[in-house]
């Protein structure tokens, strides 16, 4: 979790039964950050790595594009034990719970 602000908070830990082993996901944020989520027609990203500690199966990376400087902005990094459905409604209800109930998004792209 390089680069992340030295505010990063554990923003959610969560657990459930999956199909076959129990699913895990831990979303840390740093609490400055959260509030770009409240501005209307964001540009989000998600992206991830597999490169995840041990029991992990990757890190997801949530982020926005800052109109104001043009830059892509990490907001979230959520490390994940599985990469399916259930799981990604699990990380983004999370993410949108911890913003307030809202996330504007005009698009978001992804890579998978």
């Amino acid at each position: 979790m390089h680069g992340m602000k030295k505010d990063a908070t554990m923003m959610f830990n969560v657990s459930y039964a999956g199909e076959k082993k129990e699913q895990r996901c831990i979303g840390f944020a740093s609490p400055s950050l959260l509030k770009l989520l409240s501005n209307d027609g964001l540009w989000g990203n998600l992206d991830a790595t597999f490169c995840a500690p041990i029991g992990f199966y990757q890190v997801l990376i949530f982020g926005i594009m800052d109109k104001a400087t043009g830059m892509f902005i990490p907001i979230f990094y959520v490390l994940m034990t599985s990469k399916d459905e259930e799981m990604y409604d699990c990380v983004l209800s999370n993410i949108v719970r911890c913003v307030g109930g809202t996330v504007d998004l005009k698009a978001c792209m992804n890579d998978f």
